[in-house]
């Protein structure tokens, strides 16, 4: 079945469907259970979902989807096949990447990041696979990245996780079991109607997720500069020092202590020593050439 085809999208509505199911109970970075709640009620109530083909990261996850599948298969002497998705229950649809046989009935999905990730940080893509095992009667799931390297290379990260291992971390973030609480959200939501409050600005959710990636993303690389520059005073001792392409600059700060105001508050402190003990601090500099 074609994604967006009008099948997909008459299939798709009134049911909950795994991709959102983890959105649906608050467990997704890039958007509130609110958010998605409301989007899931639209849709029961006749409105398309929105597309989101055109952002980057769904674009670069569409293109390489394939040959992920195709490295994968090669690595683990594996055979993939693929469908159009399955309904379980009548109120959930699921739609692996991928299912094979990997010591027992297995789902396979596949992401393209930017760079890998911990599965452990991302509860929403453990509640999609978690649906998938239940909906392809499977006993786990393989969880592959495939992220594009220099010159082009596409690198591979695969992990295989049980679906009892999935339904305790989720278990265990809510403190109860995520089908049993998605299915009292789905008769909640299903008598319920889209807000009539005023909406947001066209365009206004897909660059909220747009803009919500790249937070991720620079929350990410700030992360591993600090982790960079640590291991970098650390090889200095903390202390200045020169070389080709960087330097570590020690400086003073004369000047830190608001000495007008320390004066009216403690009259009796002797200024002078804060005077002649200036603080210091390091900066790291590129070496111009």
């Amino acid at each position: 079945m074609e994604q967006r085809s009008d099948d997909w999208h008459a299939e798709r509505a009134g049911k909950i469907n795994a991709s959102e199911a983890g959105a649906l109970l608050g467990l997704c970075p890039y958007k509130s259970a609110k958010s998605a709640r409301k989007e899931w009620i639209a849709r029961n109530n006749g409105q398309r979902d929105r597309d989101i083909s055109h952002l980057p990261d769904v674009k670069r996850g569409v293109e390489l989807e394939g040959e992920i599948l195709d490295r994968l298969e090669q690595l683990n002497d594996l055979v993939i096949e693929q469908d159009g998705g399955r309904v379980w229950r009548d109120i959930f649809r699921a739609s692996a990447d991928g299912f094979t046989d990997f010591s027992g009935p297995t789902v396979v999905e596949v992401k393209a990041p930017r760079q890998f990730f911990n599965l452990a940080d991302r509860l929403d893509y453990q509640m999609q696979m978690l649906l998938q095992c239940h909906a392809y009667d499977a006993t786990g799931a393989i969880f592959a990245q495939g992220v594009v390297e220099e010159m082009g290379r596409i690198a591979i990260r695969d992990e295989y996780i049980s679906r009892q291992d999935l339904q305790n971390n989720i278990e265990r973030e809510i403190g109860d079991d995520p089908i049993e609480v998605l299915g009292r959200l789905y008769d909640a939501m299903a008598s319920e109607t889209p807000s009539e409050a005023a909406e947001a600005p066209e365009g206004f959710e897909d660059a909220s997720t747009y803009y919500l990636m790249q937070k991720q993303a620079y929350d990410a690389a700030k992360a591993a500069l600090d982790e960079a520059k640590a291991a970098l005073l650390a090889v200095t001792n903390n202390s200045a020092a020169v070389g080709e392409r960087l330097q570590v600059i020690e400086s003073t700060r004369q000047g830190s202590v608001n000495m007008k105001a320390l004066t009216q508050a403690h009259p009796e402190i002797d200024l002078d020593q804060y005077r002649s003990a200036p603080t210091t601090y390091l900066q790291i500099r590129e070496v111009k050439a």
